[in-house]
């Protein structure tokens, strides 16, 4: 991400001086940072961090702007250069209605397409033996189409449109591919991992941004997963001349996955992994979540070198170049 722009950078209207301009004309982004500056002059200054697909952009407006963070608005201005980052001048914002259209033009979509997203959970669910577990995970999934829309975190992995599926989705995968080392019950591990974070569709609110919803605060992902099972077992079950009933062990022990799937209480775990199934999902969790975060973190720096800038979600910094290969015995010698 390019900086922002600081008072001191606008005194004088210095910023109009370093900039080559190129017209742009109605382009659509969602404004993830504003704020409101005052130049030396006395005059109003909005600096804005907007976003696309494409990333984030650095702009600047002379004067004060209505809009909020989290709006998708219509911009016109120039486009050019300061201080060696792509910055917008604007002329002309305005905000338009966060139409499923506009959200798809802003937040960044996984790499997954969601034909095959869908595939992958259909997969998954055939893997299950137990047909009243399987079709029970294909009900309450099917019942949820914005689980292959809803993004799995507000930032850090899979901050994006179809985020919560992915993630699921490997989940799933990483921890059954392990099941067989440790007698776990792979079953109970494939429907863990597709429903862990399925409260996460309503833990969110998607418009310019990601943010938490009223519901996600005040209840938060874990809690409103078990509601969403609970109610489609009871629902399941008293439905048994059209659907074989799911046995409460069973939903027991989903239930359990998605309560500690955080592992520690002070993660946000309501209570620790108390079977190897859970413990499983917990550490395939972990694992996709970090693995995730920092290839985002490599693809998205732009510090010169081979190093990335210090990540504080993960307390470290990455390799960029993964192809350079172990020293010989001589260099080492």
């Amino acid at each position: 991400m390019s900086r922002f722009i600081l008072e001191d950078d606008l005194k004088d209207n210095s910023l109009e001086e370093e900039i080559e301009e190129e017209n742009i004309n109605n382009n659509i982004y969602a404004i993830t940072s504003l704020q409101t500056k005052t130049a030396r002059n006395g005059d109003k200054v909005s600096s804005f961090v907007l976003r696309n697909k494409q990333g984030f952009l650095n702009a600047v407006l002379f004067g004060i702007c209505d809009c909020k963070e989290g709006d998708i608005v219509e911009v016109s201005g120039t486009m050019g250069y300061y201080n060696n980052a792509p910055q917008i001048n604007i002329y002309q914002i305005k905000t338009v209605k966060p139409t499923e259209e506009y959200i798809n033009k802003v937040l960044p979509s996984c790499k997954t397409p969601v034909e095959v997203l869908k595939s992958d959970v259909k997969i998954l669910i055939d893997q299950i033996k137990d047909k009243a577990l399987a079709e029970f995970i294909d009900r309450l999934i099917g019942s949820q189409p914005k689980f292959y829309t809803a993004p799995a975190a507000k930032r850090i992995h899979h901050a994006t449109i179809g985020g919560l599926a992915e993630h699921s989705i490997q989940v799933a995968k990483i921890a059954s591919s392990y099941a067989p080392y440790y007698n776990c019950n792979a079953d109970i591990v494939i429907a863990g991992g597709l429903l862990h974070d399925i409260g996460k569709i309503c833990e969110f609110d998607v418009t310019g941004n990601i943010n938490y919803s009223n519901t996600g605060r005040l209840l938060g992902h874990s809690h409103i997963g078990t509601q969403m099972v609970v109610v489609t077992a009871i629902f399941n079950n008293t439905m048994e001349d059209k659907h074989p009933a799911i046995s409460e062990s069973t939903v027991e022990d989903i239930l359990h996955i998605i309560l500690s799937h955080h592992g520690e209480q002070e993660y946000g775990a309501a209570v620790k992994p108390a079977t190897v199934e859970a413990l499983l999902v917990h550490l395939a969790d972990y694992m996709d979540s970090k693995m995730d975060a920092a290839i985002e973190q490599i693809k998205n720096d732009s510090t010169p070198g081979d190093w990335t800038s210090y990540d504080h979600a993960t307390e470290t910094a990455y390799r960029k170049n993964n192809n350079q290969g172990l020293p010989s015995l001589e260099d080492l010698m």
